[in-house]
C-alpha cells in the first residue's frame, strides 16, 4: 500500500513536528508531501536520509495569505497514493476528493478555537471587530468542510483531542 503524508510545511531544521512526521513516514513507509526540504536537512537529521519526499518547490506568501495559498495548492494538487494522511487543515483540502484517508490532527486551529478570546485581546479595538467576524467566519467553513469531507479524524494526544472535542 502506498501512503503519503501530506503536510504544508517546509523541512529546513528538524524540529518536533518534522521528526514526529519522518518517523510516522518510517513506520509506515510513507512519502512525505511537503512544500520544500533543504538540500542539508538529511545531513543534520540522518533518520531523514531512510524517507522519500516528494518536494512541491512552492512558497507561499507570509500570513494572513499562507493559510489560503496552502489550501489552494492542495486543494489543486494531483498525487496516486492508496491512502493519505492529511495533517494540518491546508493539507485537508486535498481530502475533498474521495479517496481512503485519516486526518491527524496535531492541533486544531489555535486562533479559530482555544486561542480566539486572546487572540482577539491582542488586536487594536478597530481592528477587533472585523477580525470578530473573520474568525467566526473561518470557524464556521472549518467546521462545514470537516464534516463533509472528513471521514476519520485522529488527535496526536489527549490534549489535542480534548480541543477537537471542545
Amino acid at each position: 500500500m502506498r501512503i503519503a503524508i501530506l503536510c504544508c510545511m517546509d523541512f529546513k531544521i528538524p524540529g518536533g513536528a518534522e521528526r514526529f512526521f519522518i518517523d510516522m513516514a518510517r513506520a509506515l513507509n510513507a512519502t512525505i508531501v511537503c512544500l520544500s526540504v533543504s538540500d542539508d536537512f538529511c545531513t543534520i537529521y540522518p533518520d531523514a536520509a531512510h524517507v522519500r519526499f516528494c518536494p512541491l518547490h512552492k512558497t507561499l506568501p507570509g500570513e494572513p495569505l499562507f493559510q489560503l495559498a496552502g489550501m489552494m495548492l492542495f486543494k489543486r494538487l494531483h498525487l496516486d497514493y492508496d491512502f493519505y494522511i492529511a495533517t494540518d487543515d491546508m493539507a485537508l483540502r486535498f481530502l475533498s476528493k474521495k479517496i481512503p484517508h485519516t486526518y491527524l490532527m496535531l492541533t486544531p486551529r489555535r486562533a479559530l478555537y482555544d486561542m480566539y478570546y486572546p487572540t482577539l485581546a491582542s488586536l487594536p479595538p478597530g481592528k477587533r471587530e472585523i477580525f470578530r467576524i473573520i474568525l467566526a467566519f473561518f470557524r464556521y467553513l472549518d467546521q462545514r468542510y470537516v464534516k463533509k469531507h472528513v471521514r476519520c479524524l485522529a488527535g496526536i494526544s489527549h490534549t489535542v483531542r480534548t480541543r477537537i472535542w471542545k
